[in-house]
Formats: C-alpha cells, sequence, structure tokens
C-alpha cells in the first residue's frame, strides 16, 4: 500500500514537515499498518494548488484492512491536522482547478495491484505516474513497484519518473 504525504501550510506553529512526521506517527499507531517505511521529504512546488511550496514524501506499508478503512483513516487523520476538503473537491470528473493551500495532504496511491474506482476512491490514484512528487520518494522505498496509467499502461516507478521531463523533476528539491 503506498500513501502520497504532503503539506504546504504549517499547523498550530509547526512546519510543514514537521506536520508529515506526526500524521505518519498518528497512522502508525493506529495499528492498521505494518513493516511502514518513510521516504526522504521533497520540496516542491504546488501543483494545480495555490500557496506555498509543498513538503511530499510517501509511505509504503502493509495494511489488512480495506481500501475504504484505510481511506477514512487519512481523510480522519487530515481532519486532525487542520485539513478541510469542502473547500476542494476535486474529482476526475471535473475540470481541475486550483485548490487551496493546506496542512495535510494524504491521497491513497496504490493497494498492491487492486484495481477500484467508486464516487470516493480510485486505485491506482489516475495521476500518480504524472507527478515527481509522488513518484521520487516511491522510488527510494519501491523504485520496481507497478504503477498502472489511467489508458492501461503499466511499468515500474522507476520507470515512470525517467520519463518526467527533466524540467520537471527539477523543480523536486530534497529537504535538508
Amino acid at each position: 500500500m503506498v500513501v502520497a504525504l504532503g503539506a504546504n501550510l504549517p499547523w498550530q506553529g509547526q512546519p510543514a514537515t514537521q506536520t508529515l512526521v506526526d500524521a505518519v506517527s498518528r497512522l502508525q499507531r493506529s495499528g492498521h499498518f505494518q513493516d511502514l517505511r518513510v521516504s526522504s521529504f521533497w520540496r516542491s512546488s504546488p501543483v494545480q494548488a495555490q500557496g506555498p511550496d509543498f513538503v511530499n514524501g510517501v509511505l509504503v506499508a502493509r495494511s489488512e484492512v480495506t481500501p475504504e478503512q484505510l481511506l477514512a483513516l487519512l481523510l480522519e487523520t487530515e481532519r486532525a491536522f487542520g485539513r478541510d476538503r469542502s473547500a476542494s473537491l476535486l474529482t476526475t470528473d471535473k475540470p481541475l482547478g486550483l485548490s487551496p493551500a493546506r496542512t495535510l495532504d494524504l491521497d491513497l496511491i496504490a493497494v498492491g495491484d487492486l484495481h477500484r474506482q467508486t464516487a470516493d476512491l480510485r486505485l491506482p490514484h489516475p495521476r500518480a505516474t504524472e507527478r515527481a512528487f509522488v513518484l521520487e520518494p516511491l522510488a527510494e522505498l519501491a523504485p520496481s513497484l507497478v504503477l498502472q496509467h489511467p489508458s492501461g499502461e503499466s511499468a515500474r516507478v522507476a520507470d515512470w519518473l525517467a520519463r518526467l521531463p527533466s524540467d520537471v523533476r527539477a523543480q523536486l528539491h530534497p529537504v535538508e
């Protein structure tokens, strides 16, 4: 299971990087994850979002709960860190506008090779193969993981990352 982590606003006076660390800790304490690993953090310009640069990373873990239960846990965790999704309900069926800055953004990217499309959940995440801020940190942990693009094409994370234009990858910087 892969979860993308992101934040570009401070939460309770703490920088976005600390919010990600605290959110991962909260998820780990939930007891729903085994063998949880977290990538290093990367700074990137907002993509289809407003506000300052994002801090991004990914976590990879095993879980016995359903994708719907995972999504509920992620949304609950976002709310605990001040995220209000009501202002940014973006779906793949609507044209994408700029969503507001956020204290925490947790996206379920993949759960094994499971495919799911409901009103609330789409697996694998439809834009994961196009986003350096997902692929770069994921390549640290699972470069051979196969992700599928909505077109049906499948490739390893490392291969999707290599296909990104160099100017897109150059916008990503390690957080020191």
